[in-house]
C-alpha cells in the first residue's frame, strides 16, 4: 500500500526534504504500524509548522511493509530510486528495519 502522505496540509505543496517511512499498516502488526504512522505524520507536521528542516518543507513518503523483511527491501529500493528520499526511517520491527 502506497500512501504518499503530505503533511503540510490537505493540498499538495512542493517539499524540499523527502523522508521515507515504512511500517506495517496491514497484517498482524497493523495496530503498531498505525501508531508509528500517526507519530511520523505528527512529527512532520510539527517540523513544517516550525519552518521545516533548514527552512525547507518536509514530505513524508510512507509505505506498508507488512512487517516482512522482503517487503522492506522492495520499499527501500523504491524510496531511493523512485521517490528520491533524503533519508528513511522505519516504525517497525527489527527484521524489516534491518
Amino acid at each position: 500500500m502506497s500512501s504518499a502522505a503530505l503533511i503540510a496540509g490537505s493540498w499538495p505543496v512542493h517539499a524540499d526534504v523527502r523522508i521515507g517511512f515504512h511500517a506495517p499498516t496491514t497484517g498482524f502488526a497493523a495496530a503498531d504500524g498505525a501508531s508509528a504512522q500517526i507519530a511520523a505524520e505528527l512529527a512532520v507536521e510539527d517540523l513544517n509548522k516550525a519552518g521545516g528542516i533548514a527552512g525547507e518543507k518536509v514530505e513524508l513518503i510512507s509505505y506498508d511493509d507488512q512487517a516482512q523483511p522482503q517487503q522492506s527491501i522492495a520499499i527501500a529500493n523504491k524510496l531511493i530510486n523512485q521517490d528520491g528520499v533524503s533519508f528513511a526511517i522505519s516504525g517497525s520491527y527489527s527484521e524489516p528495519t534491518r
